[in-house]
């Protein structure tokens, strides 16, 4: 391939490509040039049929043409030898092909220079995207830094609360220790504590049995409020009659009063200790009699009854003891009677008066000795 522009005109110092293109240019300006002037005459050639002046008009139609003609193809002549002389023999053929050929490349260049654009346009478009998805990866980037401050903040809260705890754990072990120690010697107190308990389980049963005698002391040496008797014989109407027993001539103190018919009348709340001396007989032999006795509070029974069997002529005396928790009030009396027993009961016996020979005192029938304990 010729690469005119290589090639230059010795005389102008211009290269063969340059001188082309003026000539091209040149004869662009001529015909330019000739079209101008066809159009000129043309419009005087209206003119001239206007007038119908035809065949002046067609003559120097054709000469002016004709002249025209002669002018310009001469003036292309000397061009054209201008230009083959600075061509100096160069092959205008293969000129021509070069010049068709380098066209057929513009308009390749062309095609791939738009593609180019194309291809640069959707790179452009792919740019503007990627810009949009850093634009939003920047957002993330700054959303995330943002979080990692929060959570570098929650990391030191962390830290610090955890290094509470480590306090509070070892403040924990100490209390362990400690609590553990004090368990040991709660331990050792509760032993100890178990034989005190053991010591004082002996000691309170040992108590309660010193209660036992205090209290049985407490009777013996409570405060001595009444010693009364009866001397007069007791004896019931009947079978199956209760007597009620009496103890002598009436008493009246501040704790309490006894009545001529045998009636104890408590007028201060206490503890009271009550003995009876019974001296109880029969004077005939034949049969068996059969005596019941029982106390009573309040008309009420406190206590089991008790019967006494008398086979033959015979005196005997009996002795019972009874206490009470009493209240102001409370009426306590005694009472016997004769038991028939189906029929078989003996209607005699009761309580006498038992007359000593030797100058002693008299045996009553009946007495009561009462202490407030």
């Amino acid at each position: 391939m010729i690469n005119w522009t290589d090639i230059v005109d010795g005389e102008t110092g211009l290269s063969v490509r340059t001188k082309l293109n003026n000539f091209n240019n040149s004869s662009k300006s001529i015909l330019n040039s000739n079209t101008d002037s066809i159009t000129n005459l043309n419009n005087s050639l209206q003119v001239l049929n206007d007038k119908n002046d035809l065949q002046d008009v067609e003559i120097l139609s054709n000469t002016s043409k004709a002249n025209i003609n002669e002018g310009n193809i001469g003036n292309l002549n000397t061009r054209v030898t201008d230009v083959e002389n600075s061509l100096g023999g160069v092959d205008l053929v293969a000129l021509e092909n070069e010049v068709s050929t380098n066209t057929n490349n513009i308009a390749t260049n062309s095609s791939e220079i738009s593609s180019n654009n194309t291809d640069i346009s959707n790179l452009q478009t792919e740019v503007s995207s990627n810009n949009t998805d850093i634009s939003n990866l920047d957002g993330r980037v700054g959303n995330v830094e943002s979080q990692s401050g929060t959570n570098a903040s929650d990391i030191s809260d962390l830290q610090t609360v955890t290094s509470n705890n480590s306090s509070n754990i070892t403040v924990n072990t100490n209390d362990i220790s400690t609590n553990t120690t004090d368990i040991n010697s709660l331990n050792s107190s509760v032993a100890v504590n178990t034989s005190d308990i053991s010591t004082n389980t002996t000691n309170i049963a040992t108590n309660a049995a010193d209660i036992v005698d205090l209290q049985n002391n407490k009777v013996n040496k409570g405060i001595f409020l009444a010693d009364n008797r009866d001397f007069n014989n007791q004896l019931p109407s009947g079978l199956d009659v209760t007597l009620q027993i009496k103890f002598g001539n009436p008493v009246s103190l501040a704790e309490l009063d006894i009545n001529s018919n045998g009636e104890v009348v408590i007028k201060e709340d206490g503890f009271y200790s009550f003995d009876f001396t019974l001296n109880i007989g029969r004077t005939t032999a034949s049969g068996i009699a059969y005596l019941g006795f029982r106390i009573l509070k309040n008309s009420v029974d406190i206590n089991f009854p008790f019967l006494v069997k008398i086979n033959d002529n015979d005196i005997f005396t009996i002795k019972e003891r009874y206490k009470f928790d009493l209240n102001a009030g409370d009426k306590i009396t005694l009472e016997m009677y004769r038991d028939s027993k189906d029929g078989n009961g003996h209607d005699s016996g009761g309580l006498y008066l038992f007359q000593s020979s030797n100058g002693w005192q008299d045996i009553p029938s009946a007495s009561v000795k009462i202490k407030k304990i």
